[in-house]
């Protein structure tokens, strides 16, 4: 289940969160979807998934049920 979204006009990335803890990015460009990677969030026994996203031109954050926010780097897509 996603639970979170962000996206990234001037890249064209879309990003999902969901509650396993999984971050997927897309290209989307005129009318196309291309998955390009997927993460896997660090999960404790206070795990619930991953409760929101933010976006800046080279960085992905994401904050979860553990109470942690992470770094991911887009320049890798």
């Amino acid at each position: 289940m996603v639970m979170a979204v962000v996206i990234n006009q001037k890249s064209s990335l879309c990003i999902s969160g969901d509650y396993g803890g999984e971050i997927c990015v897309w290209k989307v460009e005129s009318g196309e979807t291309d998955f390009l990677v997927k993460w896997h969030h660090h999960q404790d026994w206070r795990y619930s998934g991953i409760a929101s996203l933010a976006i800046s031109s080279d960085f992905l954050y994401s904050g979860s049920g553990d109470k942690t926010i992470k770094a991911w780097s887009v320049q890798v897509c």
